[in-house]
């Protein structure tokens, strides 16, 4: 009973046509059953790699390198490491589950290396050497839970009888401990809790970088202004130059070592199309980056992509690889002034289905904001009304759709205008979850009540299982830049929250619009 240490093997396995085969060195893995981290894709376990070699017997192996350090345990040598799995219960039972992180990790390497002969930085570029290892032994926690009054009580009477036939004249004390086991045996226990990797289940190792770990740059185009992580930068813009536009390796994260090296762990890139896995966010993530990127002495010249000069519609984060699942519309927080909510809502999902249309151009955002408070005013207006008026004009169409209907629209990248209604005391409680955790989740609200209640439009620009990500017009100051995340489940509760989608049919389509989409077709045919 306690805790005990999951346990793994080297595996050797071939992806693509690269061979990955552990070193030499290497017996078995053991690792915490608990993680100490975990990202939006997958979860890490602090844990060290044994060493067939022995100092007692001198057994001499050659060391692996790629990143991995020695160190004494118990008179044996160990690497020190992390054991990456899954998030969300997806046990890799297939090896092959793994191919895209290690191709990746080839294809960084050849970067790398690449990189380092052209530009010879002081800061080298090198990443750490990732292998698959197999799960031999589950592991196991130890967790507090309940146990029954009866155990306790079983445990109290056989105190009584015991202090009954040894010491008669303590009968007193005996009650009053047998009393105490009883409260305890109910109170108290201690439960094994299988770990969550599963027997069979392959798992990711890296070396675990020793020393003060730094996020260079996240695949959302947020990235670390500074003279030592300026070659990495510099690296990620000239991997979209060098492979013509097909790659940007970004999502750079590592230990800056002794001799002036970056190792690097678990990279992202985004590639032309997109697609290649969560965290490649294609021609969006490109844009992102270069919108954030500012050029420095080793990528000044390089090749850039033509993008365009509106901000990227994926948010900036530096904490975690970003994974939310994003609809296609400008992420720029703007400041409504008086109740015009609904028109800044109104403009952001408009000008999105515009956008979708090959050819089109959507009206400048704050000229169509304005022209809408002109007619409906500046003290709330009907987003329904707005809506049915603007699509009118560009053969852009509307409705009503449910919670699922809003997730399937995110799903195709389309936003959605949502508008929800609280009473005062529920409002003061919002404001204060945001002010106190701009990052966090909203799971619950105060009850309602008999209270009047006050609307609010907003957008809901993303999505992940559980939880929507939501552009405000409250300005920048508000929670996240201006966007707060609410849990799906606490939307449903709100019956006064109502979903508009804008979209558009092929039959909507101008003549001037197919003309548009026939060039664009024909120029992606040439490129």
């Amino acid at each position: 009973m306690g805790v005990t240490t999951s346990k793994a093997r080297p595996l050797r396995h071939q992806a693509g046509e690269e061979d990955y085969v552990p070193s030499e060195q290497f017996h078995q893995v053991e690792f915490e059953p608990e993680s100490f981290a975990h990202g939006s894709v997958r979860e890490a376990f602090k844990g060290r790699i044994f060493s067939k070699e022995f100092e007692e017997r001198q057994i001499v192996v050659p060391e692996p390198g790629g990143g991995w350090t020695a160190v004494t345990y118990q008179g044996r040598k160990t690497y020190p490491c992390v054991a990456k799995i899954f998030r969300e219960g997806e046990h890799a039972e297939d090896a092959r589950k793994w191919d895209q992180d290690l191709l990746l990790q080839s294809k960084c390497e050849q970067l790398a290396e690449t990189f380092n002969q052209k530009f010879k930085p002081s800061r080298r570029i090198k990443f750490a050497k990732a292998l698959l290892f197999e799960v031999t032994h589950r592991g196991s926690t130890s967790q507090v839970c309940s146990r029954s009054w009866a155990t306790g009580t079983i445990a109290g009477v056989a105190v009584r009888g015991a202090f009954a036939l040894a010491a008669p004249e303590l009968a007193a004390v005996a009650w009053v401990a047998s009393g105490a086991l009883g409260l305890i045996g109910f109170g108290l226990g201690s439960k094994e809790q299988p770990a969550k990797v599963k027997e069979g289940e392959k798992i990711l190792v890296e070396p675990y970088l020793n020393g003060f770990f730094v996020k260079v740059n996240s695949n959302s185009g947020k990235w670390k202004d500074s003279a030592d992580a300026r070659a990495a930068q510099a690296f990620s813009h000239w991997t979209w130059a060098h492979t013509e536009g097909k790659l940007l390796v970004c999502d750079l994260q590592g230990v800056l070592q002794e001799d002036g090296t970056w190792l690097l762990t678990d990279p992202a890139a985004h590639s032309r199309h997109g697609g290649k896995g969560p965290t490649d966010l294609g021609c969006v993530g490109v844009h992102a980056f270069f919108h954030h990127h500012k050029c420095n002495d080793l990528c000044k010249g390089l090749a850039k992509p033509d993008l365009p000069s509106s901000p990227p519609i994926i948010p900036s984060v530096s904490s975690t690889t970003f994974s939310w699942q994003m609809a296609d519309a400008s992420l720029c927080a703007h400041k409504q002034e008086g109740g015009t909510c609904y028109a800044h809502a109104a403009a952001t999902v408009v000008r999105a289905a515009v956008g979708r249309i090959i050819g089109r151009t959507p009206e400048h955002f704050d000229r169509m904001v304005g022209r809408i408070i002109k007619k409906y005013g500046s003290d709330g207006g009907c987003t329904a009304a707005v809506l049915a008026d603007e699509c009118r004009g560009l053969n852009l169409r509307h409705e009503f759709v449910t919670c699922e209907g809003a997730e399937k629209a995110l799903e195709m990248g389309h936003p959605i205008l949502a508008c929800f209604w609280l009473t005062k005391k529920m409002w003061k409680a919002f404001s204060k979850f945001f002010q106190d955790s701009p990052f966090g989740v909203l799971m619950a609200l105060p009850a309602p009540g008999k209270d009047v209640t006050d609307g609010h439009a907003v957008v809901l620009m993303g999505q992940k299982k559980d939880a929507f990500f939501l552009k405000n017009s409250w300005g920048p100051d508000f929670a996240s830049d201006g966007f707060f995340r609410v849990s799906k489940g606490l939307f449903d509760q709100l019956e006064t929250t109502k979903y508009q989608h804008v979209y558009f049919l092929e039959s909507d389509l101008t003549a001037q619009d197919r003309k548009a989409y026939r060039r664009f077709q024909a120029h992606e045919r040439h490129t």
